[in-house]
């Protein structure tokens, strides 16, 4: 299996446009939590962001040759790191992609020495919250909208809420 990540501060125009185009596709946005639609100008204030952080890890996902989604890593305080996780929805229908994603995005938290990785998702998300839990990862806070998902990693314990 040929699987090439990229990091997004190396992406190509061609790619930041791509990915761009995920992001603002009106059922990730929707998944995404997003309120309004995503502008071009704020996907480029988050590239730049991205490239000048040395805390945030953001890639794009290639596997034979077809790029497959964006994984991301924002490291935070005491080993801890928000993930994020975003499959091409040309793929939506394709069975096994998010899995792939996650296992790469968990792979990466893991060399990166993170402890606790942490998902945020929609209540309404149901597809995504049963892909996190057979990830290993368990719900930890949830309000009306979304969903705190928790993993360990590095073999640290921590409490169910």
């Amino acid at each position: 299996m040929s699987v090439r990540i990229v990091p997004l501060s190396l992406c190509a125009p061609r790619e930041i446009r791509m990915v761009f185009m995920w992001r603002s596709n009106p059922f990730v946005s929707q998944q995404m939590g997003y309120d309004e639609p995503l502008t071009f100008t704020d996907h480029m204030r988050h590239v730049a962001w991205v490239r000048h952080r040395d805390d945030v890890f953001c890639y794009l996902v290639y596997q034979k040759g077809i790029p497959q989604g964006v994984i991301s890593l924002y490291i935070q305080k005491n080993s801890v790191a928000e993930a994020g996780v975003y499959k091409n929805p040309d793929l939506q229908k394709q069975g096994g992609v998010g899995f792939f994603l996650m296992q790469l995005l968990m792979d990466e938290a893991e060399r990166r020495l993170v402890q606790r990785l942490v998902l945020r998702v929609l209540v309404t998300n149901r597809t995504a919250q049963k892909l996190y839990e057979k990830c290993g990862f368990v719900p930890f806070q949830r309000d009306d909208t979304e969903i705190l998902y928790i993993r360990t990693m590095c073999g640290v314990s921590h409490d169910r809420a």
